[in-house]
C-alpha cells in the first residue's frame, strides 16, 4: 500500500462569471508553481470570490512505481454554478458528491444557461451519491444549491493512460 498526502500535480482556479477562454477565467498553477505557498490561504482567497476550484491528482502510482491509469479531481463548485456540458471519447468518469448536493444531466443540446431545464430534467444527487459517465455521452454537473459543493472525480481510461487524458471535448 502507498499512502499520498497531499501529492496534487496541480490546481485551478475557474471563474464562473467568465466565459471558457476568456483572459482571467481559468488559472492553473502546478505543484511546483505552489511550492511555498499556503495552499488553505490560497483556496480561501477563490472561495471568497465564488470561484470553482479543481485539485488535479496525475501522477498515482503504486509503492512499486507503476502508474495507476487513473486521474482524480476533487471539485469545489460555488453556488448556482453549471459546468460546461462536455463529453469524453476515451475514458469513464466517475463522480461521487462529498459535499451538498449537484445536479447530474445528460443532454444532447441543453447548455449551461438553461437552469430551469437542467432543473427539470436533472438527477440531484447528495452526499454519498455517485454518477457513471458513458463515453461519448455529453454532459454536466450543476451546483444550484445554496453553499460550496464538493465533489472527487475519477477517471481512467478505456484506451492507454498515455491517449487517454487529454480526452475532454466541448
Amino acid at each position: 500500500m502507498l499512502i499520498i498526502r497531499k501529492g496534487m500535480a496541480s490546481i485551478a482556479f475557474i471563474d464562473p462569471a467568465k466565459k471558457p477562454r476568456e483572459a482571467g477565467q481559468f488559472t492553473h498553477f502546478s505543484a511546483e508553481q505552489l511550492a511555498g505557498r499556503d495552499i488553505a490561504l490560497l483556496v480561501a482567497e477563490y472561495t471568497a470570490k465564488r470561484f470553482e476550484i479543481r485539485i488535479y491528482f496525475k501522477e498515482i502510482r503504486t509503492q512499486e512505481g507503476v502508474k495507476v491509469p487513473a486521474k482524480v479531481i476533487i471539485t469545489y463548485m460555488p453556488a448556482g454554478h453549471v459546468q460546461p456540458f462536455h463529453w469524453h471519447e476515451d475514458l469513464y468518469e466517475v463522480i461521487t458528491v462529498d459535499e451538498s448536493e449537484v445536479i447530474a444531466i445528460d443532454h444532447p443540446s441543453l447548455q449551461e444557461t438553461d437552469i430551469e431545464e437542467i432543473r427539470r430534467l436533472g438527477t440531484i444527487l447528495r452526499e454519498g451519491d455517485m454518477v457513471v459517465q458513458s463515453t461519448g455521452t455529453r454532459h454536466t454537473i450543476a451546483n444550484l444549491s445554496n453553499g460550496y459543493a464538493r465533489t472527487t472525480c475519477v477517471q481512467t481510461p478505456i484506451t492507454s493512460y498515455e491517449d487517454s487524458f487529454g480526452d475532454w471535448k466541448r
